[in-house]
């Protein structure tokens, strides 16, 4: 007895109020199978909306990537009219019938890596110096039969220098994409990195020049 009533005195005069909330049941709506699980109609529904939006993305996407492509395109034209000039100042050597132009090999590595605007342009400043380094030293000569490795090792770079993602992609499947074979493709890698003394650094000055080029000459604005 003692003990209950230490505990009432301890209680409050006056109850706290309880936050508990009474339902009138004549107001209470239970909700029924059907509005907790959906019906055979209701999945069907559900299933064709998803199957819609899927198919509006991959429309989407396929039309991404044509503008992509038919805007990347148009730089190979100007590029390939730039390096057929350089390999004309050696007449001696002509283009072989065996092997695909320079704008066609431009088209097909520019295609098939699915390339960004910056990564051409970078392509095209690490070539020009390479291409100068080496008519200053004498070390090679650009003509029809070295355009094709230049071409392709210094897009390699220009791929891994500028895009993180590709840094998956082995030589193996860069060879395969350029028609040559892996050792070709590293030998004249690390040619290119020994001609430019393993600098990449590609300076902001010369890289705005070719897109002032791009966009004088051929109304070219790069995205980026």
């Amino acid at each position: 007895v003692s003990v209950l009533n230490c505990v009432a005195d301890d209680l409050p005069a006056t109850p706290p109020r309880l936050t508990m909330c009474v339902c009138d049941k004549s107001m209470m709506k239970f909700a029924s199978v059907g509005d907790v699980f959906p019906s055979k109609d209701d999945e069907r529904e559900m299933e064709a909306r998803a199957q819609r939006a899927a198919e509006e993305q991959a429309v989407n996407a396929q039309r991404e990537a044509a503008a992509k492509r038919a805007r990347i395109s148009q730089y190979v034209g100007p590029i390939a009219q730039l390096l057929e000039q350089y390999c004309a100042n050696y007449p001696d050597c002509l283009p072989s019938p065996r092997l695909p132009s320079v704008r066609e090999y431009l088209a097909r590595l520019s295609y098939h890596s699915g390339c960004t605007d910056d990564v051409l342009l970078s392509m095209l400043v690490l070539l020009s110096n390479v291409i100068e380094t080496t008519a200053r030293t004498g070390e090679m000569e650009c003509n029809y039969e070295t355009v094709h490795h230049l071409i392709l090792s210094c897009f390699v770079l220009a791929e891994k220098l500028c895009d993180d993602r590709v840094l998956h992609i082995t030589n193996k499947a860069w060879a395969k994409v350029g028609g040559v074979l892996v050792a070709d493709l590293n030998e004249w890698e690390r040619f290119v990195l020994q001609v430019l003394d393993w600098e990449l650094f590609i300076n902001k000055q010369q890289y705005n020049l070719w897109v002032q080029f791009f966009a004088d000459a051929e109304g070219i604005t790069p995205r980026y």
